[in-house]
């Protein structure tokens, strides 16, 4: 770890973020993410959310440094969707999660093989929240070395940075998306069509952001998957979308994925 205090760290990491416009914030998040990597000499971090249909969306941020190889979604793709069991990890109450070389080497993960194959020989999994409830995590890895110095203060202080650079990302996305977004959606136009939505709706919506099945949200609200898909089908209609991928995103801009609440 480099010599400067973690303090400093988050002070530089803020300042950053702070001072750049949002248009900016996909080249500042790089320098900050290289910061990050070197203070704890990391050769590669992602971002991710639990979403499957989000991760379709390219709704990553990832970034290596030195020698490393750069992520390509496409390689930790599986036709038998095997990689959606990563996201399974997510469900843990410990900070972290972490993966050894060995590990890496024998496990039947489809991701943590890939890696593997790659030159992944240690990796470590932080949970993230937003607003209270789950969105994502960031994973961080080295490549050709382990690592066995990592422990449960580093996860932690990782987690706090990365928390600070979701709120800028989410509501950078979110401005630009409000600004233009092919003028197809504004902000007034959202609200016209929220106050459309039934309790109901509005609940499936918010579970459907969180990346959950309809056989999952038809469990959760007692309710058959059919009528599930049945009421999605009626969102797209009457939000004037034309995909499950759509509706997630409206979701996620009006915060009803964030404020989930299955009670």
């Amino acid at each position: 770890m480099a010599e400067k205090s973690f303090e400093s760290l988050v002070l530089s990491q803020s300042d950053k973020l702070r001072k750049g416009t949002m248009e900016q914030f996909i080249d500042i998040w790089k320098l900050c993410a290289n910061e990050l990597l070197e203070y704890y000499d990391l050769d590669r971090l992602t971002v991710f959310p639990n979403s499957v249909i989000l991760l379709r969306d390219h709704k990553t941020l990832s970034y290596a440094r030195n020698n490393t190889p750069s992520l390509q979604k496409q390689d930790y793709l599986s036709i038998n969707g095997n990689h959606e069991r990563y996201l399974k990890l997510l469900n843990m109450r410990q900070p972290y999660r972490e993966f050894n070389e060995q590990s890496l080497k024998t496990t039947d993960q489809h991701v943590l093989r890939r890696l593997y194959q790659q030159g992944g020989r240690w990796h470590a999994i932080i949970p993230l929240h937003f607003f209270g409830a789950p969105w994502g995590a960031i994973s961080v890895a080295n490549f050709g070395r382990g690592n066995d110095r990592f422990n449960e203060q580093k996860a932690q202080q990782i987690r706090v940075v990365a928390e600070m650079w979701l709120c800028f990302w989410q509501y950078a996305g979110l401005h630009l998306g409000l600004r233009g977004n092919n003028g197809r959606v504004t902000q007034d136009t959202d609200n016209e069509l929220m106050v459309k939505l039934s309790d109901k709706q509005t609940k499936i919506l918010s579970l459907m952001a969180q990346g959950l099945s309809a056989k999952e949200c038809g469990d959760l609200m007692f309710i058959s998957p059919r009528t599930v898909e049945s009421h999605k089908y009626r969102l797209q209609n009457v939000l004037g979308l034309s995909s499950k991928a759509e509706l997630v995103q409206f979701a996620l801009r009006n915060g009803l994925g964030s404020t989930l609440n299955n009670k």
